[in-house]
């Protein structure tokens, strides 16, 4: 090719790079602008094009490069001044503060002309060495204690009984985030595959109370004691005077080790600082006499729970072991699970036989005396949730739903004895192969510390990642997929079998597949796009759909154990990541469903939960982040929701539940107003900033709140009375009373939704631009009435001094739960974020 031809060739493959480049194919618009480069090493035009494309794709190092070649070119060395060199100059400083290279950055600052570009950056090169980049080593404890998910207003009861999950276990390390399922751990010994390996469990509640019946469940195994007592206190409410009284005598034993700070048996580890908690609540328990919970009314409590519990079908059916009829009718009746008759006469005669005559029919005279004897000589701690035959009977299937014949008269108790009676023989050979760490703690935070070594362990060697993370339930009611995938995939170990388990136990009507079930808590349904992006595949070894016969009214699908593995977690290839486009509107749509959930009624037994806060943003952010996605994309949308605007082809959700369809939807650009939670935003994203790689956010102006002007404050709310307050939809409403009056009752969100079915009058759009904020992360104290959460600083006194009143408002019914407060003179400022 001859020189005359070449710069023409050269500019061929350029114009082919930009045409690559506006369709985002920016794989292929570097190879051209390479091409180019080759071409025609005299043109800086090649190399300039090839910076920007580098820069686009986050690959900050080659845009440096590319951009200093150009500049090397003579063109530019004579002329720095000229509109492409200056170009060249920004996107290297920028390049350079997202690489956190301050001191260069500083150097090509200084060869930029005055304007619009260059008071950004000299306002981000303050930023980069200001307080705001400090990386503060306690920064992530405090983090860790923020709140994850929405408040419930009303605490819920303090004591739940156990699950419902089959046993069995095949692997060396698994976390366990629910107490209720220690019948998986306990199934561990027969069906483990290599005796001589060590196993290690981590076994988790948030309830203190839960782990408390465990330990006392573990020392009647421990000490070989009547099978029979761990029986009722794995299934029941109520038992036996027998019963109880070994209940309380391990109670004790237990009470004392956690009294000196010992751990009760050598294979169990339990965090000092929750030996304490643990011990108030067995003296609790052992001071509790039958005055304050009498039998009677415990029964009666009991039954109304059964009454309230939804009309059994076929699995309720199953679950509720209808061949044991005569216990069955025994318990409807008197709230007791009866136990084996050859126990009931060694250990109560007299009850024996009142119950021998009840097997021979009714009289009301011999119902009076039943009731009164098991109100004088049976108790137990309060526990009204659970059906005890759905537990047997989960127990004698192994965790099947299919059924099995009627056997006339079986011995409901006989079941679980049968099941834990080997355990008790088996349980002194575990000792010196496996490790119990068990804790009382939230899910999420557990799991956060376990991953960022911020939890006290057994040892040096605890596991930081696991074969399998068994979740029950739990993802029902803190945000589903979302939440479990964000906490779980950095502790799982990869490889087939291996992997996070979860089942649908709150709300499984509402889900008609795995694929719906992602669509509303991942906004994302493509199985590819979650496999790329939160590191799993959904296992072959867990069936996606049940049988359709199987169920004659609802779809129970979810039901089943879902498991998803690890497919080992990286940063994205190219051509792996969504466009910015694409990023942008499923952040954007996450953003909006956090800020605006869609309305939904209270009580519903098959309630969808909408429990995140503005922390899940935060990490998903954190997510991208780690993904590799360009810095410069993540300080766009931050910087866009910080000024109170966004543009957006994502709208709050418009569907209660959302599909597939809602999911993939692109509606009109649209700019919206999300002023109202603007200022929590930047709080939670200035805190933030400090755990993020330093260069994550670049600003060019203003935006966030220096972290010493970030405070935790609390307001204290006047009594008030509400209904259906255990839902966790709850947000702090701060409102401009001064300048619009008292806010509406009910259905807020219209007024707040700045779109096609938001209110679109001009007094809703100055209401959203400056007369109400909303603050979604807050903790509660119901026995104060005080609300605690953390602001900048400036947001807050800009309120108290404009008279500014404050109001709980749900957010399922998007009522107001309380009157108004006037914040000055409410709100007291506890600590700063940074001392």
């Amino acid at each position: 090719m001859s020189a005359i031809n070449a710069p023409k060739t050269a500019n061929e493959m350029r114009e082919r790079g930009n045409a690559f480049y506006k369709k985002g194919a920016l794989k292929e618009a570097i190879a051209a602008y390479e091409k180019a480069a080759a071409l025609d090493p005299a043109d800086p035009l090649p190399l300039s094009n090839l910076s920007a494309a580098h820069f686009e794709t986050g690959s900050y190092t080659d845009s440096v490069e590319a951009a200093q070649k150009a500049l090397e070119k003579p063109q530019f060395v004579a002329d720095t001044k000229s509109p492409i060199a200056q170009k060249l100059l920004v996107r290297s400083a920028k390049s350079r503060l997202h690489l956190a290279e301050v001191e260069e950055a500083k150097g090509l600052v200084d060869k930029i002309l005055p304007g619009k570009e260059l008071d950004g950056l000299v306002f981000a090169l303050k930023e980069a060495g200001g307080p705001g980049s400090a990386r503060d080593p306690e920064l992530r404890e405090k983090l860790l204690r923020l709140p994850r998910i929405r408040p419930s207003i009303q605490d819920v009861p303090d004591y739940f009984g156990p699950g419902h999950d089959k046993a069995e276990s095949l692997y060396t390390s698994e976390l366990h985030s629910s107490c209720g399922d220690e019948a998986t751990i306990h199934d561990y010994y027969k069906m483990r595959k290599n005796p001589s390996q060590k196993v290690h469990f981590t076994i988790l509640d948030h309830k203190p109370s839960v782990l408390a019946r465990v330990l006392i469940f573990f020392s009647l195994m421990q000490e070989g004691m009547d099978v029979a007592t761990d029986t009722y206190i794995f299934c029941t409410s109520l038992m036996p005077a027998e019963a109880a009284a070994k209940f309380h005598d391990a109670a004790e034993r237990i009470r004392a080790k956690l009294q000196n700070e010992e751990s009760p048996f050598k294979w169990l580890h339990i965090p000092t600082a929750q030996m304490k908690p643990l011990e108030t609540i067995i003296s609790q328990w052992k001071e509790v006499s039958k005055t304050m919970y009498p039998t009677a009314e415990v029964r009666r409590e009991i039954a109304l729970a059964l009454c309230d519990a939804p009309t059994r079908n076929d699995v309720g059916d199953y679950l509720s072991m209808p061949e044991c009829e005569l216990e069955h009718r025994f318990f409807e009746e008197f709230s007791v699970v009866l136990p084996p008759r050859e126990y009931l006469k060694k250990t109560d005669p007299e009850l024996a036989e009142l119950v021998s005559e009840y097997r021979n029919g009714y009289r009301k005279d011999l119902r009076q005396k039943i009731g009164r004897h098991l109100d004088t000589h049976w108790s137990g701690p309060p526990d009204f949730g659970f059906d005890p035959f759905s537990i047997i009977g989960a127990l004698r299937e192994g965790g099947t739903l299919l059924k099995r014949n009627r056997v006339k008269d079986l011995e409901a108790m006989t079941v679980v004895t049968k099941f834990f009676g080997p355990v008790v023989e088996v349980l002194h050979r575990l000792q010196d192969e496996v490790m119990i760490e068990a804790m009382a703690g939230d899910m999420m935070d557990v799991q956060e510390r376990i991953r960022y070594d911020r939890l006290q362990r057994p040892s040096a060697t605890s596991p930081k990642e696991y074969h399998v993370i068994h979740l029950s339930n739990i993802p029902d009611y803190i945000g589903g997929t979302l939440t479990s995938f964000m906490y779980a995939v950095p502790l799982l170990k990869q490889g087939t079998g291996t992997g996070l388990t979860a089942n649908v136990l709150r709300n499984p009507p509402r889900w008609k597949g795995v694929d719906q079930f992602n669509a509303e808590h991942l906004l994302m349904h493509d199985r590819d796009l979650i496999k790329r992006h939160f590191a799993l595949k959904f296992s072959r070894l867990t069936p996606e759909f049940l049988p359709q016969d199987m169920f004659s009214s609802m779809s129970l699908t979810m039901t089943d154990y879902k498991m998803w593995e690890s497919v080992g977690w990286r940063p994205l290839a190219l051509t792996e990541r969504m466009s910015r486009e694409n990023l942008f509107r499923w952040l954007y749509s996450h953003f909006l469903k956090l800020c605006l959930p869609f309305p939904r009624a209270v009580p519903d037994f098959t309630l969808v939960y909408a429990p995140l806060n503005m922390t899940a943003f935060m990490r998903l952010l954190g997510l991208v982040v780690e993904l590799g996605y360009p810095s410069h994309w993540i300080s766009a949308l931050v910087s866009a929701i910080a000024s109170g605007e966004i543009t957006t082809t994502a709208r709050a959700p418009r569907k209660y539940v959302m599909t597939s369809g809602a999911v993939d939807r692109t509606h009109d650009a649209k700019t919206i107003c999300v002023r109202a939670w603007a200022d929590e935003f930047t709080t939670l994203a200035a805190m933030w900033r400090g755990v993020w790689p330093a260069g994550t956010l670049v600003l060019a102006r203003d935006l966030l709140p220096s972290p010493s002007r970030i405070s935790e404050y609390s307001i204290r709310f006047p009594d008030f009375a509400g209904h259906d307050l255990n839902y966790p939809h709850f947000a702090l409403v701060f409102w401009n009373q001064r300048r619009y009056g008292e806010p509406v009752r009910n259905n807020l969100r219209p007024i707040l939704l700045d779109d096609e079915k938001g209110v679109t009058t001009e007094i809703a759009r100055l209401i959203r631009a400056d007369g109400v904020k909303v603050v979604s992360t807050f903790s509660w104290a119901r026995k104060t009435n005080t609300a605690a959460f953390w602001l900048g600083k400036d947001a807050v006194d800009e309120m108290t001094a404009n008279g500014w009143f404050v109001y709980i408002w749900r957010v399922d019914t998007w009522g107001r739960l309380t009157v108004g407060t006037p914040l000055d003179g409410a709100i007291t400022c506890k600590e700063s974020f940074v001392s």
